[in-house]
C-alpha cells in the first residue's frame, strides 16, 4: 500500500484505522480513532497496552476484538485489511458500538459533574447558615454538622463528623438527644428536643432543635437531619416571666417584696429589676384627702374620684 494513500485514509477516512508492525507494536493511528481514544482518556501508551495483549493472534487471524475503553467495557472488532513484512492495517468500518458508549460515558462524566456541583452548593448553603445543622445514623454517628455547629462546641467539624453523641457530649446530655434521635428512626416521624450546649469559654446556650427523617424509596428511614434555633435568651425572658407568676412574698404593711435570695425590696424595684415596666408617682384620691386634707374640699375629691 502506498504510503501516500495510506496517509489520506488516516486522516480523512470515517472508519477506526490502526497501523501495527508485525509484533504488534503500534506504528500510526487513524485521526477519528486518536479523537476517539483521547475522549475516553487513553493515550499512546495505554492504547499500545491495549493492542499488545492481542499480538501474538494478528499473525494468524484476519480478525481481532481490541477493548478500546479503559474499564474494557466494549471490545470493538478489526478486520485485517492488509498485511505485508513490516505492516499490519487494521481498519473497525462499524464504530456505532464505541460511539455510543463514549456518548453515554460522556453523559456519565456531565451528570457527575451537575451532582458535585449541586454539592458543593448545598454545603456552601449549609455552613452559611446562622442555624446549626448536623445529621445523625440510627447509631448517634454524626454524618454532617454544619460550620456555626462546630463553633458553637468549639470544635472542627472534621473532628466530630464519624464521631458518636457521647463523644462530644457528656453522657447525660447525650443520652437525652439520642432518646429523639432513636425515636424518630423508630417512629418515622419529625421530633422537637430542646437541649442545653455548655460552651467552650464558659456559661451554656440553650436550643430547640427539630429532628426530621430522610427516608429511602421503601419508606424506612436512612438518617435524620436536625435543625437548631438559639432560644437562650427566649427561655431567659420565659424565666423571668415565670418568676412574676409566681407566689410573691409582700409585707402586709409597708409592701416591700422578699426576692428569692431573703433580701427585701421596694415593689417598685422588684418588679422593675424582672421586667421592662418603669414607675411614675402620684397620690390616688383617698391617700390625697389622708394626707392633704387641708387642700382638698369635698367637692374636689368627689371630681377626682370621678375621673379615677
Amino acid at each position: 500500500m502506498q504510503d501516500q494513500l495510506l496517509n489520506k485514509l488516516l486522516k480523512l477516512s470515517n472508519d477506526f484505522i490502526l497501523v501495527l508492525d508485525r509484533t504488534g507494536g503500534v506504528i500510526e493511528v487513524g485521526d477519528h480513532l486518536r479523537a476517539a481514544l483521547l475522549e475516553q482518556g487513553v493515550d499512546g501508551e495505554e492504547l499500545a497496552a491495549m493492542v499488545e495483549e492481542h499480538a501474538g493472534q494478528l499473525s494468524m487471524l484476519d480478525t481481532v476484538s481490541l477493548s478500546l475503553d479503559k474499564k474494557a467495557v466494549l471490545s470493538l472488532p478489526f478486520s485485517v485489511v492488509f498485511r505485508d513484512q513490516g505492516r499490519i492495517i487494521l481498519l473497525a468500518s462499524d464504530r456505532r458500538p464505541f460511539l455510543d458508549l463514549a456518548s453515554q460515558m460522556r453523559h456519565s462524566r456531565d451528570r457527575e459533574e451537575s451532582f458535585r456541583e449541586k454539592d458543593e452548593l448545598v454545603h456552601v448553603l449549609l455552613d452559611e447558615s446562622s442555624d446549626p445543622i448536623f445529621s445523625f445514623a440510627a447509631d448517634g454517628t454524626y454524618l454532617y454538622i454544619n460550620r456555626i455547629f462546630a463553633d458553637t462546641i468549639g470544635r472542627q467539624q472534621q473532628d466530630v463528623i464519624g464521631k458518636k453523641i457521647w463523644d462530644v457530649f457528656s453522657k447525660e446530655e447525650a443520652d437525652k438527644r439520642f432518646a429523639m434521635v432513636k425515636q424518630v428512626f423508630q417512629t418515622g416521624e419529625t421530633g422537637t428536643i430542646e437541649v442545653r450546649v455548655p460552651m467552650p469559654g464558659g456559661g451554656e446556650k440553650y436550643f430547640f432543635t427539630t429532628v426530621k427523617p430522610v427516608k429511602n424509596e421503601l419508606g424506612s428511614v436512612k438518617f435524620v437531619i436536625c435543625i437548631s434555633k438559639d432560644i437562650t435568651e427566649l427561655r431567659k425572658a420565659r424565666d423571668e416571666i415565670a418568676v412574676l407568676r409566681g407566689i410573691i412574698p409582700i409585707c402586709a404593711s409597708c409592701k416591700n417584696i422578699r426576692d428569692d435570695k431573703g433580701y427585701w425590696q421596694r415593689i417598685e424595684d422588684y418588679i422593675a429589676s424582672r421586667s421592662e415596666a418603669e414607675f411614675s408617682h402620684g397620690l390616688c384620691p383617698d391617700c390625697a384627702v389622708k394626707l392633704y386634707p387641708e387642700y382638698i374640699d369635698s367637692h374636689l375629691l368627689q371630681k377626682i374620684r370621678r375621673k379615677v
